[in-house]
């Protein structure tokens, strides 16, 4: 996230009249706030699903456990390469 918060931010303020940096740099930052504390909650709720599954099943809770918490990893690199590929996929700046 530290290596994109300021390409993303000089994208989002990028050609924005200098009347509306303000609103632009609010509308980035509230979007980035507000997404980590989804995703995060999303993904937690779903790693702790899986451990209770896992749990219900009889498996060893350290097992259990770490099941949930693969889950959550693998989903957050799903996206993460999600991420990526919507990223590589926006059309050139223009000159």
């Amino acid at each position: 996230m530290a290596l994109t918060f300021l390409p993303l931010s000089l994208a989002a303020g990028t050609g924005v009249p200098a009347d509306r940096q303000g609103i632009a740099s609010g509308l980035i930052n509230v979007s980035r706030v507000t997404g980590g504390a989804l995703g995060l909650s999303v993904i937690a709720a779903i790693a702790a699903a899986q451990t209770n599954r896992q749990l219900d099943a009889g498996t060893d809770p350290l097992i259990a456990h770490t099941s949930g918490h693969q889950l959550g990893f693998l989903i957050s690199a799903a996206l993460l390469l999600l991420s990526v590929l919507t990223a590589l996929m926006l059309p050139p700046k223009p000159r």
